[in-house]
């Protein structure tokens, strides 16, 4: 059958236009607020982080005094420690020093037989409270080396004039037999006439005593 040709086709359908206002395309821009949002607020905190960590951190000065307190007494035991032991080294080697005088000094006097066995050591610490040379050459002998050399030869002439002293001391044993001869002497002249004047004996040499001695009867 022929189509009219006369007859009008139908009118096209109109093409869907734009959405309208009312549409659901806002949705996009709330997405995008969000994530905008959520970019700032990572970068705020990220900006408070980093400006904390450049302050410098706050000084506990309470610590810091109690630390410092510590440490200087720390430093102060220390210190006496030290002390203590430097001055037990010192008087045991003063110690040892004087024995070793004292010894040496003995050793000078040891032929002369009448003497105490202590009369070195008594006689060395009488002189070094009595001579103010020998005193100072004692007292400051590790200063120096000429120090040391001053100090052995003001030893040298102590012991010249300590061995001078032991010499002249009196033997006892010789005193007490001088003692008996002149008794002795006092009981003859009461008995009778003395031949010739009695000898002085303190004149006598130790040879000529005990001689006589012998002639007396003693």
């Amino acid at each position: 059958m022929i189509e009219d040709q006369d007859t009008p086709a139908p009118a096209a359908e109109p093409a869907s236009s734009a959405p309208t206002s009312d549409a659901p395309a806002a949705d996009l821009d709330l997405d995008a607020l969000i994530a905008e949002y959520t970019d700032q607020a990572g970068s705020a905190t990220h900006g408070e982080q980093v400006a904390q960590s450049q302050q410098p951190p706050v000084r506990d000065f309470g610590a810091e005094l109690r630390d410092s307190m510590q440490s200087n007494r720390d430093l102060l035991e220390m210190r006496l420690w030290a002390e203590d032991v430097q001055s037990e080294r010192l008087a045991r080697r003063e110690a040892e020093d004087a024995q070793a005088i004292f010894a040496e000094a003995a050793n000078r006097v040891q032929d002369i037989e009448h003497l105490p066995s202590d009369f070195a050591e008594r006689w060395l610490r009488a002189e070094y409270s009595l001579d103010p040379e020998l005193r100072s050459a004692w007292d400051n002998r590790h200063a120096s080396e000429d120090a040391l050399r001053r100090c052995t030869a003001t030893l040298r002439r102590t012991f010249c004039k300590m061995r001078g002293a032991a010499k002249a001391m009196p033997d006892p044993t010789a005193t007490a037999d001088r003692a008996a001869v002149v008794e002795a002497m006092t009981r003859g002249r009461s008995s009778g006439p003395i031949e010739k004047p009695a000898p002085d004996l303190s004149r006598m040499s130790d040879q000529e005593f005990a001689k006589y001695k012998e002639e007396i009867g003693l």
